[in-house]
């Protein structure tokens, strides 16, 4: 009933909101490496005389890396690695002063950290384990996908209170050390057939964007101030509940686990 295409659009409420005032003020630049590359890397652009306005720096590597046989990943792991970001707080303070906001990365799959380094100070795999929050395979157990060169279990999102435990766990050990928001990856690889607490996973496959969306919007307006929470998957109605997208890694075909 819309008279033109501007007038139909205004009248959608499914439509993306605003990203933060912040991300408008310069771009937001990816680097890795430790707290002292992270340094250096940055004073290269932010020390320049000509440098390009900043108003962003995504760490994705916070959690740590591993070396696996498809090349270095990220321990899937929700905590700061101390030994790896040394003065991390220090950092983001430093950042803040000079207008440019933090941010990390986080997915909805846990791993066993045993093998990790340094060993972390609370182990989210054995506790969500412990409560029955994670998806099933058909014998009961943790339903664990191979993400090449490690193993690594999806919390379930079809469970009241997997959800809550998920979204306290961002909130209370990412959220901190992300003033300016995350990168809220995957979420787009239920495995059909996975046991879940409700549901059938061959429906529940291409909604599992939206509720991993929506878990992250419960987290960004708990935690307050202006995050942007920017994501890889979506399905039909992630873009009310999602901040912004990232287009890469999807797969364009009819894929088993991650197509469409």
């Amino acid at each position: 009933s819309a008279p033109d295409v501007p007038a139909l659009l205004a009248s959608r409420t499914d439509r993306m909101a605003a990203l933060p005032s912040w991300t408008a003020k310069g771009g937001i630049l990816g680097v890795q490496g430790g707290t002292d590359a992270v340094r250096r890397k940055l004073g290269v652009l932010l020390d320049h005389p000509h440098g390009a306005p900043l108003a962003g720096v995504w760490v994705q590597d916070w959690v740590g890396r591993r070396t696996t046989d498809f090349g270095d990943r990220l321990w899937w792991h929700w905590e700061l690695d101390e030994e790896r970001y040394q003065g991390f707080d220090g950092l983001v303070a430093d950042l803040s002063a000079r207008g440019v906001r933090m941010l990390t990365y986080v997915n909805p799959y846990l791993v066993d950290p045993a093998g990790k380094p340094g060993g972390v100070r609370r182990d989210l795999y054995a506790e969500a384990s412990g409560l029955g929050y994670l998806v099933k395979n058909r014998r009961g157990g943790p339903y664990l996908v191979n993400q090449g060169g490690f193993d690594a279990a999806l919390v379930d999102l079809t469970h009241p209170h997997a959800r809550m435990w998920l979204a306290d766990v961002l909130a209370t050990q990412v959220a901190p050390y992300a003033p300016g928001g995350w990168m809220a990856d995957f979420g787009e690889g239920l495995p059909f057939d996975a046991v879940l607490t409700d549901g059938d996973p061959r429906v529940l496959h291409n909604r599992w964007p939206t509720l991993w969306a929506e878990l992250n919007q419960v987290v960004r307006h708990r935690v307050r101030g202006e995050r942007l929470v920017f994501h890889r998957s979506a399905g039909r109605g992630t873009a009310r509940a999602a901040g912004a997208f990232w287009a890469g890694d999807q797969l364009s075909s009819f894929d088993a686990s991650d197509g469409m």
